[in-house]
């Protein structure tokens, strides 16, 4: 899978999880300290999160690292 795949279904997928969650946007961006842009891009698949980044949103939602990061649904 290359680069841009991945970040697409890395970001469909913490889309997905947050909806799941009745997460809004704002509130995601609130919990880990990060802008609501920056949270955009992400779910777009337009830009990767640092490693810490990552942990941020992976503690916010309460998810295992790998729900984010499985291929396939």
């Amino acid at each position: 899978m290359d680069k841009e795949a991945f970040l697409k279904d890395f970001g469909s997928r913490l889309r997905e999880t947050r909806l799941q969650q009745n997460i809004s946007l704002s509130h995601l961006s609130e919990l880990i300290g990060l802008s609501r842009s920056a949270l955009r891009y992400y779910e777009r698949g337009l830009r990767d999160p640092s490693l810490y980044t990552f942990f941020l949103i992976c503690l916010a939602l309460n998810v295992e690292p790998n729900k984010l990061l499985k291929e396939g649904k």
